[in-house]
């Protein structure tokens, strides 16, 4: 898979290799003791770092710190609000990621369903967009990730088309700055009947998922 990643004036490509591994069901490797589970109300155990991956940059581990001038812009195939399909965070005079179609899925020979999805950071003092997220600082970055997907199951007359972005402002070592702010706009329809809803939600350490509008599961 090559992605494109632009920033301050140039352009720059890198090839990313996807790699399979299949492996047993040993608890070395899964990184917990699943004997440790004894019913549905038991805290899900840790698996952030299981086995062996200590030491893997996957983690963060060995990377460089810091922070830069250049805006990334991955997959974000229109910058602006006067398009059709304006982002969902209106009125932020600031250009947001609106994607383009990165992929597609047939079955049957016929189109079942297209997924989009982008990310465009910043450094947060040359946009507006995190001003309500915390203090803006040439050390912080502003950051929107952007994904939907559209999914046509002609068998039953079912139509679902979800969309959701989230904005956040992390600090030079890419830690989350305060809270992470995100909406969601949901439209099923089954047997030409609709269901259509919209809503928001926060992120922080101290308290996880939290939703502020919109229904908790669905329409």
């Amino acid at each position: 898979m090559q992605g494109q990643a632009l920033g301050q004036g140039t352009s720059d490509f890198h090839t990313l290799t996807l790699t399979t591994l299949a492996t047993v069901n040993n608890p070395d490797l899964r990184g917990f003791d699943s004997s440790t589970i004894t019913g549905p109300n038991d805290p899900f155990p840790d698996t952030s770092r299981p086995c062996c991956l200590n030491g893997s940059t996957m983690f963060g581990n060995g990377l460089g710190t810091g922070n830069s001038q250049a805006s990334l812009n991955q997959n974000c195939g229109r910058l602006d609000f006067t398009s059709e399909h304006p982002p969902i965070f209106a009125g932020v005079d600031t250009p947001s990621c609106d994607p383009q179609t990165t992929s597609a899925v047939l079955h049957n020979e016929l189109l079942f369903q297209t997924s989009r999805n982008g990310l465009l950071s910043r450094r947060s003092t040359t946009t507006t967009a995190c001003n309500d997220l915390g203090t803006t600082a040439d050390d912080r970055r502003c950051n929107e990730i952007t994904f939907g997907f559209l999914q046509d199951i002609q068998e039953q007359g079912q139509v679902m088309d979800i969309n959701f972005t989230i904005r956040s402002l992390t600090d030079a070592d890419g830690n989350l700055v305060g809270a992470a702010q995100g909406t969601f706009t949901q439209s099923i329809t089954e047997n030409s009947v609709t269901s259509a809803c919209s809503g928001s939600f926060t992120f922080d350490e101290q308290n996880g998922f939290v939703m502020t509008s919109g229904p908790l599961h669905e329409c």
